[in-house]
């Protein structure tokens, strides 16, 4: 017998023996756990949905050269959508005219604004900072990258997990006990009202349903709530489970907030004055390398020169006069603009990139005076995440990179990593962590950018962080983290054992209360009605301690300097 079968049949014999208000007891709780599940479930797709919806509702779109304002539901693939300083992209597609530094910190986490121009492709959901671009719509609507995503995770709400298919397995057992049961009460107590009564307590294991669905929708529309998204219930339980947790480092570990770590200076130019020009040329740019030349000059004591003239050229660098000379900071591009000589500093930019940094020049009148290097600082939070992360039960840290071992290493040490692989290519980053899954199941893989999509897709469960994060590896990810802050890994971490720690609690509530409410209606102290009250009573305490769940909250993490 089903349980729909067992519930139907204690409501009729409830009825037959003239307990009605019993009857209804039995189609109340059905009826509410229904309605408490869906009623959570909705709640995590509202929250899902606050993350995700990130589109505007009217755009421009270009028709026989004039700008149209149009609804974004209107706009069809192939139509030129014009996307000006301030504006929120609409749809998916390539840029065919303009040039822009875009915001997609919304979509990949990632701070710093990327350069785009034609031949790039743009998503829905990210914003323009700075200038005027033509794109060529490709994906529009529901068929833009930002639209699957959302259809995928609030899909994943119906991925249930393992421990939610213990429960219905324990119903179903609970079915047939307690056809069972009720048979062996009437043998041996000669009671019709014994029995009946041990026949309502078995009807309805609606509590014993609920122990893991409950407790797996309230954490994910709590993570929700807290942009922590997790792509199914099977991912909330196994990620708490895990005991290897392998990091990539490039924007998973290391800040996207770069800090100058190299100066190198021609002739007779000293570090102080390299630093005056390139500070002094760069004191009303806004872009993270231009932050880091300030904050140094800072550190410094070195105060910039008032300027006559000043240029910013997108995704090259700025122009300045000080004092009658020209000064260029910027990459090699704004050097072959300007016609600039920078082949006595390329030997010192390919050592400086070589180790990974980010380098810019600084020339006076097409000369060169030196070069800056920017290297991507670990993250403040990183050490006490991992230290976090081994005091709930992880095991074993493992670094896979691709950086150099001069650089990967050190950071490992640091850390406290039991392994470090440097050199890593993509490819060899997914076989590596099929490998060590092997050998140590149950793998957790964090990482943010492209290179990291196929890792993320081996491991047990794979996590995005938001930070400088691509969208291939955030659809690859199980769990995506829209947080930038590495404290969040820790924090879905702690919540899905709290989950599991909540399921079995529930467990016990709903058996435990059945066996005692069995126990007294074989006895004759409970009453028909007093064992609907029971029922009442352990799915309402099943709902209110999945409940708790709910208030889950994020370790505050301290205030960016």
């Amino acid at each position: 017998m089903t349980l729909d079968g067992f519930l139907a049949a204690g409501a009729i014999t409830a009825v037959a023996a003239g307990e009605a208000m019993t009857a209804f007891e039995i189609l109340w709780i059905n009826a509410g756990a229904e309605l408490l599940t869906a009623w959570i479930t909705e709640r995590s797709r509202r929250s899902i949905d606050e993350i995700l919806k990130l589109t505007s509702h009217h755009t421009f779109v270009l028709v026989d050269g004039v700008e149209v304002e149009r609804a974004v539901e209107d706009v069809r693939k192939g139509d030129t959508v014009v996307l000006h300083t301030g504006e929120k992209v609409s749809v998916d597609g390539e840029i065919v005219q303009g040039q822009a530094l875009l915001n997609e910190a919304p979509l990949t986490g990632r701070e710093e604004f990327v350069h785009r121009k034609a031949g790039d492709m743009v998503h829905a959901g990210t914003f323009v900072r700075e200038g005027v671009i033509h794109v060529r719509a490709q994906q529009v609507g529901d068929a833009t990258y930002l639209a699957r995503v959302m259809d995928k995770v609030q899909d994943s709400l119906e991925n249930r997990a393992p421990i939610e298919g213990v429960a219905d397995h324990l119903a179903s057992t609970l079915v047939k006990v307690g056809l069972g049961t009720t048979v062996a009460t009437y043998i041996l107590t000669a009671s019709a009202w014994r029995a009946f009564t041990v026949l309502l307590v078995m009807a309805c294991p609606c509590a014993t349903v609920l122990a893991a669905s409950t407790a797996i929708s309230a954490s994910m529309n709590a993570a929700a709530r807290n942009r922590i998204l997790v792509k199914g219930g099977r991912f909330m339980e196994e990620a708490g489970k895990c005991t290897t947790i392998c990091f990539d480092k490039t924007g998973t570990l290391t800040s996207t907030e770069p800090a100058l770590t190299d100066i190198t200076c021609l002739g007779h130019t000293d570090e102080k004055s390299l630093l005056e020009m390139a500070c002094s040329v760069e004191v009303h740019n806004h872009h993270p390398l231009a932050q880091a030349i300030k904050a140094e000059s800072e550190k410094r004591q070195i105060s910039p020169i008032a300027h006559s003239v000043c240029d910013y050229y997108l995704g090259m660098g700025m122009r300045a006069v000080i004092k009658d000379d020209e000064i260029l900071v910027g990459n090699a591009k704004l050097a072959a603009k300007h016609k600039a000589n920078i082949s006595p500093l390329e030997a010192h930019a390919t050592r400086l990139r070589n180790k990974g940094l980010t380098v810019l020049y600084v020339l006076r009148n097409s000369q060169p005076m030196g070069i800056i290097g920017f290297a991507a600082t670990a993250r403040p939070e990183a050490a006490k995440v991992i230290e976090r992360l081994r005091g709930m039960g992880a095991k074993r840290f493992v670094l896979i990179t691709g950086d150099e071992p001069n650089s990967a290493r050190p950071l490992a040490k640091e850390m406290g990593f039991d392994e470090c692989h440097c050199q890593i290519m993509p490819e060899e980053k997914a076989l590596l962590v099929e490998e060590i899954a092997q050998k140590h199941p149950g793998l957790l893989m964090v990482g943010d950018g492209i290179n990291d999509a196929l890792a993320l897709a081996k491991a047990d469960v794979g996590v995005a962080v938001g930070t400088s994060g691509s969208e291939v590896a955030v659809e690859a990810a199980d769990i995506a983290l829209a947080s930038d802050n590495l404290h969040a890994l820790a924090d879905v971490y702690g919540l899905s054992q709290k989950t599991l720690q909540v399921v079995r609690q529930n467990f016990w509530l709903a058996t435990g209360s059945n066996i005692i409410g069995v126990a007294m209606g074989v006895l004759g102290i409970l009453s028909p009605v007093t064992a609907g009250l029971v029922h009442i009573g352990h799915t309402l305490g099943v709902v209110a301690n999945s409940s708790r769940l709910l208030a889950f909250k994020p370790t505050e993490y301290p205030p960016k300097n």
